[in-house]
């Protein structure tokens, strides 16, 4: 049996993780083909990569910005705190959060897609990737099913 948080594997077929409950069965009969392939690990990155890219942007003039234009007299003031943190510290925190996540949209990982009759199915194989089980489940899954394997699994 084979189980990361998005997927669990074993001989009476896949299950489909979310929020740490089984969304989905799927039997190994109602499988057309399973393949494994190299892939992003998040689903719609084009999206998250447009978004992504326009927070870093934002937060990255804002930030330039707020350094140019920021009078250190007004730190010492009563009310001063509240703009250092508005000002000088949230946009560099924009302008990070937007680069991990620009990161992460681009990162690219092992994918298993599992196509039905009805749907298809993707779901990442980090966890697999990084245990070194990736090989073991593409053994498991070929006895089972059609399975197409574009990933090369021993390179790194």
């Amino acid at each position: 049996m084979f189980e990361s948080p998005y997927v669990k594997i074993d001989e009476h077929g896949i299950d489909l993780i979310k929020d740490y409950r089984v969304k989905e069965h799927i039997d190994y009969s109602e499988i057309k083909f399973i393949a494994i392939r190299k892939g992003h690990g998040v689903s719609s990155w084009v999206l998250s990569l447009c978004i992504s890219l326009l927070l870093t942007g934002i937060g990255l003039v804002w930030g330039v910005k707020s350094a140019i234009i920021s009078d250190l007299h007004v730190i010492t003031s009563r009310h001063g705190k509240g703009g250092v943190l508005f000002h000088l510290i949230a946009p560099w925190m924009l302008f990070l959060g937007g680069s991990f996540w620009i990161y992460l949209s681009l990162s690219r990982c092992a994918v298993i897609i599992i196509k039905t009759q009805n749907a298809s199915y993707r779901i990442p194989l980090k966890d697999f990737e990084k245990s070194g089980n990736l090989s073991d489940i593409a053994d498991f899954l070929s006895e089972r099913t059609m399975l197409i394997n574009d990933y090369r699994i021993n390179e790194k």
